[in-house]
């Protein structure tokens, strides 16, 4: 390390307290991601939720502590760029060996961009926006169980199953090793793959999320590498094996931007993320560290390959996405990128009568809640500057005319002071116009679905029209316009009552008093906006949505706290159901 003279003493200081605050964010992390296997094993599923949105205000409150204490130390030349220049040469020295120096560094950017109030990017004051992705070493051998399988036997998996901590000592793996076995070889053998010379690969670490725990391999053939992912699930009955993932594909969804984060107790977690880029080559590095809980830091990621993407402005240009334009929001993107960028409007259209704040709020509340798979995680950036030359005419017109107290519209650039980052999913609505008729079958069934899967999560969408959903390209239904959504145990749900005389009967307005959080569920039919033979597919297969008795009863259970399964692959893959 250089030496650092004596008019560097403050940056110095400065320096060396931000690493303090990074050692200690990592630390409780995870302290945190450790109580995970105890909950689980415990079936302490309150606990559980209410650990998982600890963690995630972990770093906020960190972060506003750190600033009050800096801005208290150091009141004078805390506010100079070159404070923070010596701050930054000294803490690149002090982090340049460690595993986790890429998130100590996010630590630094984040406390340097709050407190000198960065617009853009600040090399001077910012660790790089170079992508880190090169960097992540190789996971050493000792953070997985290692085997060679020249074929896949029952009494191999329960070797394997006997080396995790959380499976208890009355666990009897006999019957839930052979149906693994089995499962795993009747894959092998319908994608032609021979054992010999094969290896087998898991992490040490299981990953725990709500009810389920899961442990993350994989298995290399000769010419192919497969995942392997068991999914236990722990309920009154005992623990057992619930599921047996093998394709990229159900393994993408396990690992998917419309869940919670999973706890895995895998430090530094570099070694976890190189694993996981192996098995989900087609994820964004920003995804797989907010998949394992480091948001902030996969939100570094996402600036990161902005930053590369925006780098001249040769490039395609961010138009209004595709889809009916939004009431309360402005959806922009590029046409190859798989991100779209929203704005809040200044003022909202006939019928919204929500506040900006309101808004915000409504997107806070989706990013601590449990996304039951069916509403996309949005990345908040802030002061987010963006040349000029990137965005079309088209959109330019719109943001100047419509989102003034969200964007600043520069000479040769564009400060988004307040937008939200989400992955680009196809809007249901067009989906469906392009679509044969067994997708289209399988959207508007699904889209049934992920009704219901909020409702189970106490989510009640709000506007439910379909050009509200989205449909990933998994093919999965997803909702993705929060502005309506609430609790759901905050509803009232309602009959229509019957009219009492002929007026009544015509009228064109509600008769009968409707309250603020009233929901009729017969009226809507006559939202969603499905054609006519779609709408019937939906109405037969999802008749109990139209009932009030479904969402009453969605209700009493989770008021008394009953679990309403909601399993993050698809029934198929379970091995008992």
């Amino acid at each position: 390390m250089r030496q650092h003279p004596e008019h560097d003493n403050m940056a110095f200081q400065l320096a060396t307290y931000i690493r303090s605050r990074a050692d200690a964010y990592l630390n409780d992390f995870r302290r945190m991601t450790q109580q995970a296997e105890k909950i689980f094993v415990d079936r302490n599923w309150p606990r559980m939720q209410a650990l998982t949105r600890e963690r995630i205000d972990l770093y906020k409150n960190l972060v506003q502590g750190a600033e009050i204490e800096i801005r208290n130390t150091y009141p004078e030349r805390i506010h100079l760029v070159a404070t923070w220049e010596s701050a930054k040469g000294i803490y690149g020295d002090l982090i340049r060996d460690r595993d986790d120096g890429q998130i100590a560094a996010t630590v630094f950017n984040s406390l340097s961009r709050r407190i000198l109030s960065t617009i853009g990017h600040n090399p001077a004051a910012e660790f790089s926006t170079e992508t880190s992705a090169d960097n992540i070493p190789e996971i050493p051998p000792d953070q997985c169980f290692h085997y060679r399988v020249d074929r896949i036997s029952a009494d191999a998996i329960k070797g394997l199953l006997s080396k995790y901590a959380f499976l208890p000592p009355d666990y009897r793996p006999d019957r839930d090793s052979r149906s693994i076995t089995d499962c795993i070889s009747r894959h092998l053998t319908t994608e032609n793959q021979k054992l010999s010379g094969a290896t087998m690969e898991m992490l040490k670490s299981p990953f725990y999320r709500g009810r389920g725990a899961y442990l993350v391999g994989r298995i290399q053939t000769c010419d192919r590498m497969f995942p392997l992912v068991i999914a236990f699930e722990n309920t009154a009955a005992g623990l057992t094996a619930d599921a047996v993932l093998l394709t990229e594909k159900a393994v993408s969804i396990l690992f998917s931007f419309t869940r919670s984060y999973f706890f895995v107790d895998a430090f530094p977690c570099t070694h976890v993320i190189r694993f996981l880029m192996a098995l989900l080559p087609q994820k964004r590095l920003a995804e797989l560290y907010i998949a394992i809980g480091f948001n902030k830091h996969g939100k570094t990621e996402l600036f990161r390959d902005l930053t590369a993407q925006l780098s001249s402005c040769s490039g395609d240009e961010f138009d209004i996405s595709a889809g009916k334009k939004g009431l309360v929001m402005i959806a922009f993107n590029m046409p190859r990128d798989d991100m779209v960028f929203k704005v809040i409007r200044d003022r909202f259209g006939h019928p919204k009568t929500t506040t900006r704040q309101q808004v915000m709020d409504k997107y806070n509340y989706v990013f601590r809640h449990d996304r039951a798979g069916r509403l996309l995680d949005a990345q908040v950036f802030e002061h987010l500057k963006i040349d000029r030359c990137h965005f079309s005419g088209n959109l330019l017109g719109e943001l100047i005319q419509e989102t003034q107290k969200s964007v600043k519209i520069m000479a040769d650039s564009i400060i988004l002071d307040t937008c939200y980052v989400e992955r680009r999913v196809t809007p249901l609505d067009l989906y469906l116009r392009e679509g044969s008729p067994a997708q289209n079958r399988a959207a508007v069934i699904d889209l049934g679905n992920a009704i219901k899967d909020l409702a189970a999560s106490n989510i009640f969408p709000g506007d439910m029209l379909i050009k509200n959903f989205g449909v990933t390209r998994h093919g999965r239904i997803v909702f993705y316009d929060y502005d309506e959504l609430c609790p759901l145990t905050d509803c009232r749900f309602r009959q229509i009552p019957q009219p009492r005389n002929e007026m009544e009967a015509l009228s064109d307005q509600p008769w009968y008093h409707v309250g603020e959080n009233d929901v009729f569920p017969e009226e809507f039919k006559l939202f969603l906006g499905l054609p006519g033979h779609l709408r019937h597919i939906f109405t037969t297969t999802h008749a109990d949505l139209f009932q009030v008795a479904f969402w009453q009863v969605t209700q009493q259970h989770i008021r008394s706290g009953t679990w309403i399964p909601i399993y993050p692959y698809e029934s198929e893959l379970r091995l008992y159901s």
